[in-house]
């Protein structure tokens, strides 16, 4: 932080919207991968250091055609209020399977980005444990906005920050890319399922 700003840290970004004649910009489904470095050193050894790390800079755009998903689905027992993702065996398989009796599927994903399918994240803040879509979840938002047109002006908004328990960080674990019109994935939030690998066992 520097002075009385509300900046934690130094941020330095690119806003990638393709090519400007031709007007082109990130398309739905499309995913923009872009890493640059920026360092100080003394001046008699900047260009060395430069010179090291101009073959790791990387900007590559990724159509959603050169996936290769594999399904990635969201079981249950009821029973047991657990519940469990399992992703298929390879890469370009589209099914899944969970033997145990009492388990059903609840929700149909996948293991990259497609098309009006967004990231699932399972969150653990204190003894809550919700499946959501925003990773703001516990955070407080100002004047009840909500993710993702959550940041108001002049106002900071930071994940950390939660309500859940003060002495807790809340934890993130990406489950896959899930149709967020999914409202099976209600029941899990509503009776405080947790994530278990062994539901399928």
């Amino acid at each position: 932080r520097v002075g009385s700003s509300s900046r934690d840290y130094y941020v330095f970004t690119v806003n990638w919207r393709g090519n400007a004649r031709d007007k082109t910009i990130l398309d739905a489904g499309k995913t923009h991968a872009h890493r640059s470095y920026m360092f100080a050193s003394r001046l008699d050894s900047v260009e060395t250091r430069a010179k090291n790390l101009r073959d790791k800079t990387k900007s590559v755009t990724i159509e959603i055609q050169e996936w290769s998903p594999r399904r990635v689905d969201i079981y249950q027992d009821a029973a047991e209020s657990k519940f469990v993702a399992v992703a298929a065996s390879s890469p370009g398989t589209l099914s899944t399977s969970c033997p145990k009796a009492g388990t059903s599927l609840v929700c149909e994903g996948y293991s990259t980005p497609k098309i009006y399918y967004q990231p699932l994240f399972y969150m653990q803040c204190g003894t809550s444990t919700p499946l959501v879509f925003d990773p703001y979840y516990f955070t407080p938002l100002p004047g009840g906005r909500t993710f993702p047109q959550h940041a108001a002006s002049g106002s900071a908004v930071r994940s950390y920050e939660k309500v859940c328990d003060p002495s807790a960080r809340p934890t993130w674990k990406l489950i896959g890319f899930f149709d967020p019109n999914c409202s099976s994935l209600n029941t899990i939030n509503a009776t405080s399922y947790t994530y278990d690998e062994a539901t399928c066992e």
